[in-house]
């Protein structure tokens, strides 16, 4: 039961000092357990069925206001905002911000705006080193090429080294939103391709099988040649071992791709896991 009907139910409470048993979910029973247990409120006959009787609206109404503080002028703040304000938890809304995509664009794999724009993404990665834009509700900005998904900035901020100064990249910041997800959905597969560059481990093959329900064939797992070489060489047996990578590894290992089942192996053989930045280095 969200947290929005569970405050919508209290304020019905306090409004008419009742509300009928059947209106009232055993989730939110169990959240307003202390009331009970304290007879603010009380269960009764009602008729032929039951109903929630309030019994003390003063410590109903502290209650409430302990646990859905008021929002009183946030009405059009961002959600995240008004979610700290109505339940002290930034999470309990949807989030309603733009996400911040933090992209390098080459001259062959470029991205072009559906409206008028000054910005030059070429011109601005050539210069400051990335370039940078806001996905809201719009469809956002059209891709061509060959891009790939990088999950940490060491690898982003060079990833011409291991991708080709042809190929754009954008990086996700470990698990990709799934705003970025819908908008790499939306782009035409006949006009870009889309590789995955994850960290070369159980939580990082786990994360491309996610991406793929979403992207399906048109993402591709980026395996460099010499990767058996890489995780004999740089190998961390603590990205494997953890009870977390241990069901991570087990849930991989009859993936439909070959690339995530041969790393799979790669990973039992060596009981190790290989994080990104490994690329940036000799085999």
């Amino acid at each position: 039961m969200s947290n929005e009907r569970i405050r919508t139910k209290l304020q019905g409470l306090l409004a008419a000092g009742h509300l009928p048993g059947s209106a009232c979910s055993k989730e939110f029973r169990e959240f307003a357990r202390p009331l009970f247990d304290a007879q603010v409120l009380r269960e009764e006959r009602s008729g032929g069925g039951r109903k929630l009787a309030v019994m003390d609206r003063a410590a109903l109404q502290h209650f409430h206001d302990h646990h859905f503080p008021g929002t009183i002028g946030t009405e059009h703040a961002p959600a995240r905002v008004r979610s700290v304000g109505s339940f002290r938890n930034t999470k309990a809304l949807k989030n309603d911000a733009p996400h911040i995509v933090h992209a390098r664009v080459g001259a062959t794999s470029p991205i072009s705006f559906t409206h008028a724009t000054m910005a030059d993404p070429v011109r601005s990665t050539r210069e400051q080193g990335l370039f940078t834009f806001l996905l809201g509700r719009e469809p956002g900005p059209l891709l061509t090429g060959r891009w790939v998904l990088i999950e940490n900035p060491a690898l982003f901020f060079h990833h011409g080294q291991v991708f080709g100064p042809e190929t754009s990249a954008i990086l996700t910041n470990g698990i990709a939103p799934k705003r970025l997800l819908n908008w790499l959905h939306g782009q035409d597969p006949a006009r870009v391709q889309l590789l995955h560059a994850p960290d070369y481990d159980p939580i990082g093959l786990k994360e491309y099988l996610r991406l793929c329900n979403k992207l399906g064939d048109r993402l591709e797992l980026f395996v460099p040649d010499g990767i058996a070489q890489l995780l004999e060489r740089y190998g961390n047996p603590d990205l494997v071992k953890p009870a977390r990578q241990q069901g991570a590894l087990r849930s991989v290992a009859a993936a439909p791709y070959g690339a995530v089942r041969r790393l799979h192996a790669l990973l039992v053989k060596h009981g190790a896991g290989l994080e990104q930045e490994a690329l940036l280095l000799p085999p």
